[in-house]
């Protein structure tokens, strides 16, 4: 199969994927929501940061220097899970140990129990992530998305049955061990690969020269995407983080997985031909303008039904979540753009740029920080959206030396796309002012966005709508035609 039929149908089955996960999980969590309270999920959302920054450790950035490297053999692979299994048990073990004080820092002692039990995430993740660099490498996404599938749909189902039983923030534990126990299961099966438990300490050395800058990268990026909650969860109530958890999660449904979708396809695809300079050029321009012609789309149209949204799924008392969501998803609407430049940094070999990048990022982070702390919630969101674009002028700037692709260049391919998604989101935006009741307004809120979505993309014609379409009839069609 060539690059771009295997690129076709790993985007293909990453988003089939997300979509269903994540909208499974959607649906999951709005039922949960409407029997669980805000409190719950804030707890939870304490939780977060300690979770990331330990999946980041455990991970070491080993598997992207796996899935870059031209050849991999028996011993790379063995050497890397038995690194990430032996430092997973390491975290595991200091997590259960310093629980008690993570629940004095935040002033909740339910936390040492939920840290101790949910920790056994770190050990159940780290048993997969060989295979999934292996899956990744093959660009076979359609194994990891039946994991993730079928992952989602028997936890979700779980921890309903828990919450109507009355297990409150336990339900939403026991639903994550779950989730993650059977994808981890069904990923191990998939990857028809075993450790044969041989270590190489040269081997280790070799991947690690590259991958730790990518494990310091990637510890300031979790930093950088997890330091709300742990701002919200230290100075503003349980429920306070709730309802920004909550708003993260609608806003999460475009930007975690969209963004997921086309990296983990476009970075091995891109890797596979990274000496091919005008070749890799002329691919960069396409993702990203396919990318954020997508992203931002779906943001923008997510902000503006997020009144109706939210009070039809959740009900009246999440009323707050609507102004989060609403800026949440303006402040991510480059995030795809730069990932795709942090991408093209990490397959050039430039880790080095990648940490500097992100150290540069973190200082940005401090008045949004501050804007929380002295000023409220709704601040440092607004805060965050300014300090998002400067980061992305940043992203560019860096990687647009190394391919060729200048900001002034990135930003003129991209505009088509961010003044007639601008359109049609105001025009569904503008229906969120009336007296409507939340049903009538969603639907024609629908109704406008799509009906003005293409009016305007069918007048332009733009390329990227164009090969969206192709893409999208490709593969419905590739898999009637398999049934």
């Amino acid at each position: 199969m060539s690059l771009k039929k295997k690129s076709i149908s790993g985007i293909g089955w990453n988003l089939t994927e997300k979509i269903i996960s994540s909208g499974s999980s959607f649906v999951i969590g709005i039922i949960l929501a409407r029997i669980l309270s805000p409190e719950d999920f804030g707890l939870i959302g304490m939780t977060t940061v300690i979770f990331a920054f330990a999946n980041t450790f455990v991970d070491g950035g080993l598997s992207i220097g796996l899935i870059r490297k031209t050849k991999c053999t028996a011993l790379d692979y063995d050497t890397v899970f038995i690194y990430n299994v032996c430092l997973s048990v390491v975290i595991y073990l200091l997590l259960a140990f310093f629980a008690p004080y993570i629940a004095l820092f935040f002033n909740e002692g339910m936390l040492v129990d939920l840290i101790r039990v949910l920790a056994l995430v770190i050990l159940i993740n780290s048993f997969s992530i060989v295979q999934i660099a292996i899956l990744s490498r093959r660009i076979d996404f359609k194994k990891q998305t039946i994991a993730s599938v079928v992952g989602s749909l028997v936890s979700g189902v779980f921890g309903i049955f828990l919450a109507y039983q009355g297990f409150g923030v336990w339900s939403l534990v026991y639903q994550i061990l779950l989730r993650q126990f059977i994808y981890a299961m069904l990923i191990w099966m998939f990857a028809e690969w075993r450790p044969s438990f041989s270590f190489s300490v040269v081997a280790f050395k070799e991947q690690f020269k590259f991958s730790n800058k990518i494990l310091l990268s990637n510890l300031i990026a979790t930093f950088q995407y997890n330091i709300y909650y742990l701002v919200l969860g230290k100075f503003f109530s349980p429920s306070s983080l709730g309802y920004f958890t909550r708003a993260e999660q609608f806003n999460a449904m475009v930007t975690t997985n969209l963004s997921t979708a086309f990296s983990k396809v476009l970075f091995p695809a891109l890797a596979s031909i990274k000496y091919q300079e005008d070749l890799m050029l002329l691919n960069i321009k396409k993702i990203s303008r396919m990318t954020f012609f997508v992203s931002f789309l779906l943001l923008t149209g997510l902000a503006s039904v997020a009144k109706p949204l939210i009070h039809i799924l959740l009900g009246a008392r999440w009323e707050t979540s609507i102004l989060y969501l609403q800026l949440l998803c303006i402040s991510s609407i480059f995030l795809p753009l730069n990932l795709t430049n942090l991408n093209i940094l990490n397959i050039k070999g430039r880790s080095d740029l990648v940490l500097k990048l992100q150290v540069i990022k973190i200082v940005l982070l401090v008045p949004s920080i501050l804007g929380a702390i002295y000023f409220g919630v709704v601040t440092m969101l607004v805060v965050r959206i300014f300090m998002v674009i400067i980061a992305t002028y940043v992203n560019s700037s860096y990687s647009g030396r190394l391919v060729k692709y200048s900001v002034k260049e990135q930003m003129y391919d991209i505009a088509p796309y961010l003044l007639s998604c601008s359109v049609v989101a105001g025009s569904t935006f503008l229906w969120s002012l009336t007296s409507l009741t939340y049903s009538l307004m969603l639907v024609v809120q629908v109704f406008t966005f799509l009906l003005v979505f293409l009016l305007v993309f069918e007048l332009q014609n733009l390329d990227e709508y164009v090969e969206l379409k192709r893409i999208s009839l490709s593969f419905i069609k590739g898999h009637r035609n398999k049934v």
